[in-house]
């Protein structure tokens, strides 16, 4: 960070993975604001009797959802191949006794369903663990799936809903307004824009730049009529600490 230049950024992503981002900032000499825009819950997946051939797994919260004990997930995690998208999803299942298959390009589903091609995937029963929101894990990647013959089995294992920040939450914006926004995915940009508090998030929102991770979020944010966005180079901490060093430069231009 630009040497004697310290601001507040608000981290609107839910746990864990927000405590991972506070401790980096904090690390870097910024001043986190864990207030997250929306929650997790996990549910009690159905799992099917029949173990996997493939398991495909799209986030952590996934992994973590899915859970780790049972004899139908110790025979899944024997003899699938597991491919995730995202360093991190393939790190918490690696920790979970997934045994990952490495895929160059697979921190987006687009590269990692390239890696896949030229899989024998013709009948083969493929598991998809899932949230509830609309995303790869229920449109791209099931529809690659299914033309190449496979037998896909979604599994919902978790829901992602929104949170209402109390008060305390929203004093804390306000009396230390965020020079950046962090927003990790298309679901918080809208709750930041177009939720049932948005109104109490537009001053804060007007001073501060929106730092999007991904083009997902970055194209939503512009559908919401975000301004300034910045967008994070890969979905890690160091390219979030990128921006924002660059926007602490700015400040004192």
């Amino acid at each position: 960070m630009e040497p004697g230049v310290s601001f507040a950024v608000w981290v609107t992503r839910p746990e864990e993975g927000a405590a991972r981002t506070g401790q980096a900032l904090r690390a870097a000499g910024f001043t986190p604001q864990l207030f997250p825009l929306l929650q997790v819950d996990m549910l009690t997946p159905q799992l099917p009797e029949d173990p996997p051939d493939v398991v495909v797994f799209v986030s952590a919260n996934a992994v973590r959802a899915l859970g780790e004990t049972g004899p139908v997930l110790a025979e899944a995690r024997r003899r699938a191949r597991t491919v995730c998208v995202g360093r991190k999803t393939a790190d918490a299942a690696r920790e979970a006794g997934w045994d990952v298959a490495p895929l160059a390009g697979a921190e987006r589903a687009s590269g990692m369903l390239r890696g896949m091609q030229g899989w024998q995937l013709s009948q083969r029963r493929v598991w998809i663990p899932r949230g509830n929101r609309d995303g790869s894990a229920r449109r791209e990647i099931p529809r690659f799936l299914e033309e190449a013959g496979a037998i896909v089995v979604p599994i919902d294992v978790y829901r992602v809903g929104r949170r209402k920040l109390p008060e305390a939450e929203l004093q804390a914006l306000r009396e230390t307004p965020p020079r950046a926004v962090l927003v990790h995915s298309p679901s918080a940009a809208t709750v930041l824009f177009r939720g049932a508090q948005a109104r109490q998030f537009r001053d804060v929102v007007a001073r501060a730049a929106c730092v999007a991770i991904g083009p997902t979020t970055a194209a939503r944010l512009g559908e919401l009529g975000a301004d300034p966005i910045r967008r994070a180079a890969r979905p890690e901490d160091s390219a979030i600490l990128a921006v924002l060093d660059q926007l602490a430069k700015e400040s004192v231009q």
